[in-house]
């Protein structure tokens, strides 16, 4: 019994031989070359013999054919969800598209949305999905007006509260296919000012290299969107993979011997003290200790802090709240002879630690608080089977000193298709030019006069 998808193959071969043998007639008239036979096998044994003339007499070659059923291409539809009610229908599937990363994750983009938005901004977060109304991906955006810029579309999260690794998100193998179809959505709704929903989308702080990103931006070049890349802050990640002695190793001499020193102080009946806070009922001390120990230290510098704006403080409330129920949270305290000198606010991944907040007390007798509780993240981060340590943005010279490696991160504007965003896109680049230009004779240092010299 000969199945459907040998039977296409037999018949793909008839169609090849009856559409050469015209051509193998006119070339060998004379029949001079000896026909060669060709026996093509399938999977379950079948075989068919197959002749054809041509000028030399070849033996018999066994080719085996796998056939193959065509696969038609993915249709993917994109809607656009705009009210609360429906962003939240979609957060089961949303949390499973965010995987391993905290700052795309539901639980801190409609957090942030719900602390920090105002009455101009709007939900755009755009869902694509496949015929079968699956979900295949998203992209978690926002919309807000701008004097200058006018409609911007935005990363939910992004802003003073600096979110990293931002995206959009898809399943793994159909990452450039979903940007592609939100790219191609963004591009109907930006072909003109009276009937478009956007003018400017502002991608900020996704690592160099994501694929979805870079499929969007090709898509949107492709069809004559102006896009700028610019390269953004970028974050710092410390690799214990391999464990703590390989990890000490990394350090010099002096640093490697005081770390040891200060875990060991951790770990006895020293001065030092730590604790993890694992209840809801502990958030509120936590909080309050975190904000007076960053405030105090930002206040010295001449600078008002994060949890000046009440905001901030709610945000990270609530986001410890749920992290606490899924176990995602990351809250350690450390102190000195019973007092609070170090506390970290971070968020924790399957692989990663995401140091997002830290207060110090650098007033303090204790002996280097900071790296302490820094080296107890990373040797309790080992116990726990995690890999890495992310310090997030900032280029602080201790995390290089701790062996951080640099991740690049980038930002990327796009601009709509009609004459006034086009002015909008040509102002706005000039201003970043001029800006670039000014840093950079700032950096530069003044190179002195040899004759203003021999005179003095």
């Amino acid at each position: 019994m000969v199945s459907s998808a040998e039977e296409n193959a037999i018949n793909l071969v008839h169609r090849h031989h009856n559409r050469y043998s015209e051509h193998n007639r006119l070339a060998d008239p004379k029949g001079r070359g000896e026909p060669e036979q060709r026996i093509l096998k399938f999977e379950n044994g079948f075989s068919l013999h197959a002749r054809k003339r041509s000028w030399n007499a070849n033996p018999q070659v066994p080719i085996n054919i796998w056939p193959r059923p065509l696969v038609p291409p993915l249709k993917i539809f994109v809607e656009t969800l705009t009210t609360e009610n429906d962003v939240r229908s979609i957060e089961s599937k949303w949390s499973d598209l965010a995987r391993d990363e905290v700052f795309t994750h539901p639980l801190w983009c409609l957090t942030w949305w719900e602390c920090f938005r105002t009455p101009e901004m709007q939900l755009r977060v755009m869902v694509a999905r496949n015929s079968a109304g699956d979900i295949l991906g998203l992209a978690p955006l926002y919309l807000r007006h701008s004097p200058l810029m006018g409609r911007e579309l935005r990363f939910l999260g992004d802003g003073a509260i600096c979110s990293e690794y931002l995206s959009i998100l898809a399943e793994p193998t159909l990452a450039e296919e979903v940007a592609t179809a939100i790219a191609e959505n963004l591009h109907y709704l930006g072909r003109s000012e009276k009937n478009g929903t956007w003018d400017m989308l502002d991608l900020d702080c996704y690592r160099t290299g994501n694929s979805s990103i870079s499929a969007l931006k090709q898509s949107m070049q492709q069809k004559d969107h102006a896009c700028h890349v610019d390269e953004a802050m970028g974050c710092w990640r410390i690799d214990f993979s391999e464990g703590w002695s390989s990890y000490c190793t990394k350090l010099s001499k002096t640093r490697r011997t005081k770390a040891r020193r200060l875990l060991r102080q951790l770990q006895g009946e020293g001065p030092y003290q730590f604790k993890w806070v694992e209840r809801h009922a502990d958030i509120e001390e936590f909080m309050n200790h975190l904000s007076q120990l960053h405030q105090s230290r930002w206040q010295t510098k001449g600078e008002l802090g994060c949890f000046a704006d009440p905001r901030f403080g709610k945000f990270l409330r609530q986001v410890a709240d749920k992290a606490l129920a899924c176990d995602r949270a990351h809250l350690l305290q450390v102190n000195y002879d019973n007092f609070p000198v170090a506390i970290q606010f971070g968020l924790r991944s399957q692989s990663t630690i995401f140091s997002y907040q830290v207060g110090v007390d650098t007033t303090s007798r204790a002996e280097s608080p900071g790296m302490a509780m820094n080296m107890l993240l990373i040797h309790d981060g080992i116990q726990r089977g995690l890999k890495s340590l992310d310090f997030l943005r900032g280029d602080e010279p201790y995390k290089k000193s701790m062996r951080a490696e640099k991740i690049l991160t980038e930002r990327l504007h796009v601009f709509a298709r009609y004459p006034l965003a086009d002015l909008r896109y040509y102002c706005w680049r000039t201003v970043c030019q001029a800006k670039r230009w000014a840093k950079d004779w700032l950096k530069t240092p003044l190179k002195s006069n040899s004759n203003i010299q021999q005179d003095a």
